[in-house]
């Protein structure tokens, strides 16, 4: 670690060079680049970018614009690209292995090829057992007898490109013949020896072998990253609660490598935290300046085990950003959890402790089992549900409260917001749609109990038309009684239907009918009288649903003239058309 009083210019120019790098969080790709080219020490700048962070922001560029970028790029940089690039699960992609090797050979010919040879000769070998054919010509064997294409560097080895080789790559026939002759003849350039050494080997390589060492390394290395296998990274959704927290295992104060501005800190991911979140304020808040780079790193490493367990490919900055929505919210409802009842400022100043006393992973499953304990509750409720006893789906609970508890019933629970068209679900933002949610839970559980005491008739008769929902149920069972007519789940006519109505508005001369309180008192006596619950515990259970109701009734039918009534437009009813 630098020590700034015993070097004071190295410090100043170590920490120059972070805040550059920081604020190249706030560009887009070609503006980076730009950026970087332009700086007075564009390798040392690229250095000082995590392995995480030059990976999307070369991929935020254009292939041909990104070649610049790659030349800078250190070994530990280049090694990252490969370990996300090459592998297809637990095998090495022949053809994505191909076209990266190209890509960082068209970037830097000679230290890039010095790098493949000295620190990956056996992914070398590997790359050429699937692209070359090998020949050795004896003393006496005339070289045109080994067939054409092949070209020698020594008279005894000769080399020719296999036919397959390059079948569906991003280069094909002649371009990748010609790239790959410059690419051997680069390597037996930079050290012929060990090249001559490197394909006598290759031909006994065992490949299952070598991919399976070189998958555990690869693994390795990416599990320091946070990007766990499968199996591990599953665990980030493991709820905990409050009383089970752990202590971090890097006391504030102590161990703080990350404070060293010559240390490569993922600066993506923190960057992209909305600047209102209760975890953004927490992390920037000034007393936890000595732990800031631990806090980022912490952060990359919730964000690469959530890519790990929720198998995404994450590529560019824009696909990191809905990772980074996930982490930030769910943790900040976890601070949240930990601090209830305290004020804006309190918890602000809480949470800021919270953080450097706790792993954010930890906290993350905090967050997480608040969404979880939602869920439980839901699918413990479905298990032994009037509804579900009946046959019926869950469209039977209308559009809003289906996408509620639609929501809690998929594997992550998600929050249902109405006010999204097109993409409805969406992760829970804060402990209020926590709640908000819970309520509504409520309500439905409420009302399935409710259905459950009044005893219905569910033989459904041929000709209903509507989707039964418990709105149009519990009303067309309503209207019946009204009118008298036979108990049961049969539709009424158009005429009756017509003849019930009127009975529900007030007297008022108004354009937009409304429902009378008259109307609504009938409705809560007739359903304490089948429930058998009185008015006063109906009104306290499902109160809030039955005004919802009635008001769904002003919005559906209050403007309509009874003449003008369609079965096809009604929903609210069973009617016959």
């Amino acid at each position: 670690m630098i020590d700034g009083n015993s070097d004071k210019p190295i410090s100043r120019r170590l920490a120059q060079l972070r805040s550059r790098r920081d604020a190249l969080v706030r560009f887009s790709g070609k503006e980076a680049l730009e950026r970087i080219l332009g700086d007075a020490e564009p390798p040392a700048l690229v250095h000082s970018l995590s392995e995480e962070d030059l990976y999307l922001l070369l991929h935020d560029l254009d292939p041909e614009d990104a070649l610049p970028l790659l030349a800078l790029a250190s070994h530990r940089q280049k090694e990252y690209l490969l370990d996300m690039e090459i592998w297809d699960r637990d095998r090495i992609d022949v053809k994505s292995l191909a076209d990266w090797t190209r890509f960082l050979y068209r970037a830097d010919p000679k230290r890039n090829a010095q790098w493949l040879m000295e620190k990956n000769p056996e992914l070398v070998g590997f790359l050429l057992i699937h692209h070359i054919d090998v020949a050795v010509l004896e003393e006496d064997q005339d070289p045109g007898s080994l067939g054409e294409g092949f070209i020698t560097f020594d008279q005894t080895f000769y080399l020719r490109v296999s036919k397959k080789a390059g079948a569906g790559s991003s280069i094909e026939g002649r371009e990748f013949e010609e790239f790959f002759h410059e690419m051997m003849r680069r390597f037996a350039e930079t050290d012929y020896d060990a090249f001559r050494n490197l394909l006598q080997e290759s031909a006994a390589m065992l490949r299952a072998e070598y991919e399976e060492e070189a998958y555990r390394l690869r693994n390795v290395r990416l599990a320091e990253k946070g990007f766990l296998p499968f199996e591990e990274a599953v665990g980030i959704y493991q709820p905990v609660r409050p009383d089970h927290l752990r202590a971090h295992p890097l006391p504030r104060g102590k161990g703080e490598l990350l404070g060293d501005p010559s240390i490569p800190v993922p600066i993506y991911p923190s960057g992209m935290l909305a600047s209102d979140s209760l975890l953004a304020s927490a992390i920037k808040d000034p007393s936890n300046a000595g732990i800031y780079g631990r806090l980022q790193v912490e952060f990359a490493a919730v964000c690469n085990r959530i890519v790990s367990a929720d198998r995404k490919t994450v590529r560019s900055r824009k696909m990191l950003k809905s990772v980074v929505d996930k982490a930030d919210k769910t943790i900040s409802i976890g601070l949240e959890r930990l601090t209830e009842g305290n004020t804006p400022i309190q918890r602000r100043g809480e949470a800021a402790r919270i953080i450097g006393r706790h792993p954010l992973t930890d906290l993350f499953r905090l967050g997480y089992g608040a969404a979880a304990e939602l869920k439980w509750k839901a699918e413990a409720w479905r298990k032994k549900s009037w509804f579900v006893e009946q046959g019926l789906p869950l469209t039977f609970w209308g559009e809003r409260w289906l996408g509620l508890i639609g929501g809690l019933f998929v594997l992550r629970p998600r929050f249902f917001d109405e006010e999204r068209t097109d993409a409805p679900y969406r992760e829970f933002g804060s402990m209020e749609e926590i709640r908000a949610t819970a309520g509504e839970l409520d309500r439905v559980v409420a009302f399935d109990d409710l259905l459950a005491r009044l005893c219905i008739p569910m033989e459904r008769p041929e000709g209903i038309p509507q989707l039964l929902t418990y709105k149009n149920l519990v009303l067309t069972l309503w209207a019946r009684h009204t009118l008298a007519l036979a108990d049961g789940l049969v539709p009424l006519s158009l005429p009756q239907l017509r003849r019930f109505l009127p009975g529900l508005w007030t007297d008022a001369p108004e354009r937009r009918r409304t429902t009378s309180n008259a109307a609504k008192e009938r409705f809560l006596g007739w359903l304490a009288a089948r429930s058998g619950l009185s008015e006063v515990d109906l009104y306290e259970t499902v109160g809030s649903c039955l005004e919802d109701l009635f008001g769904e009734i002003e919005d559906e039918l209050g403007g309509v003239p009874v003449a003008d009534l369609d079965p096809r437009f009604i929903q609210l009813f069973l009617v016959r058309g």
